[in-house]
């Protein structure tokens, strides 16, 4: 089987993956920019924010690129490694920044456990979407497509409960200095 014809197999699965990632994101931007100066004033609420439309970007971008026309394997392939590395960046960024003390409520910094959850799922995601392009890349694309699956279900689902998590505790952040 041709790529043509096996990618194109792929096109339900990952015009879904761009609607939900695109929506996702679009709607964090809303909920967000509700409490701008809280996201703005807040490195670790940003950090969380970056990070998070990050992930949403980079799956959002890769799924509109392997529903790209006429594009060889190794074209997607070197993209999906592209957007995995921009989204790693990202990552170890915001990362940092909440393993900074003087940050998260009363704590100063975010436990391990917490940061694993929020930030280190996605590590897996972008593990996962490189070596998809890694596959690609080498031409082999009846293994390397199916990886997008376990790629965009963790990335999503991480994503979107890092969403809640900010929402939720933007809107505490935000209480809190009201009280004050």
């Amino acid at each position: 089987m041709s790529y043509a014809a096996a990618s194109a197999g792929w096109n339900v699965f990952f015009v879904a993956v761009a609607a939900a990632s695109g929506t996702l994101v679009g709607l964090l931007f809303v909920g967000l920019s509700l409490h701008l100066q809280t996201v703005v004033t807040q490195p670790q609420v940003r950090a969380l924010a970056r990070t998070t439309m990050s992930a949403f970007g980079v799956l959002l971008i890769a799924a509109i690129c392997l529903v790209t026309p006429d594009s060889s394997p190794v074209t997607h392939g070197w993209e999906l490694i592209a957007f995995a590395v921009v989204g790693t960046v990202v990552l170890l960024r915001g990362t940092l920044v909440v393993r900074r003390p003087g940050g998260h409520h009363h704590a100063g910094v975010l436990p391990i456990s917490i940061v694993v959850w929020r930030f280190g799922l996605l590590v897996v995601t972008y593990c996962l979407v490189a070596a998809a392009g890694g596959l690609l890349v080498a031409g082999d694309y009846q293994d390397g497509l199916p990886l997008m699956v376990p790629a965009a279900a963790i990335g999503l689902s991480v994503s979107l409960r890092n969403s809640w998590v900010l929402l939720v505790d933007v809107a505490e952040a935000r209480l809190r200095s009201e009280q004050r």
